[in-house]
């Protein structure tokens, strides 16, 4: 049986810190970023849903990646911890949430890079 290791997140001085994405819908737009971690390893990425809304996230190696409501399904206001798939480099994160929601503020989700937690 596997040893449950913590979420630890990295908060080094120069690289690590988590980033905001906001989801603000108009048609299919959605909030984009990149998250580096070329400084400070991250294997894990700690996903919280700050809306009530679910919102959809699609990580990538590409710089400008497209979210779509096929891709991971984050229930709001919850947390879940994913593999990174770059995890010594630059990852491409997209966001977007229901173009039938009301209003044009869907909420956002912060990406917190650590290790551990899976």
């Amino acid at each position: 049986m596997a040893a449950h290791v913590p979420f630890q997140p990295i908060t080094g001085s120069t690289s690590g810190r988590s980033v905001a994405v906001a989801v603000t819908i108009s048609s299919s737009n959605a909030g984009v970023v990149t998250l580096s971690s070329s400084i400070a390893f991250s294997p894990t990425l700690l996903v919280t849903n700050t809306s009530n809304t679910t919102l959809y996230v699609r990580f990538s190696t590409e710089s400008v990646p497209v979210a779509t409501s096929g891709d991971v399904p984050i229930v709001g206001p919850k947390q879940r911890v994913f593999s990174n798939p770059v995890p010594l480099g630059t990852l491409g994160i997209a966001v977007t949430g229901s173009v039938n929601g009301s209003g044009t503020n869907q909420g956002s989700i912060v990406i917190t890079p650590g290790q551990g937690g899976i």
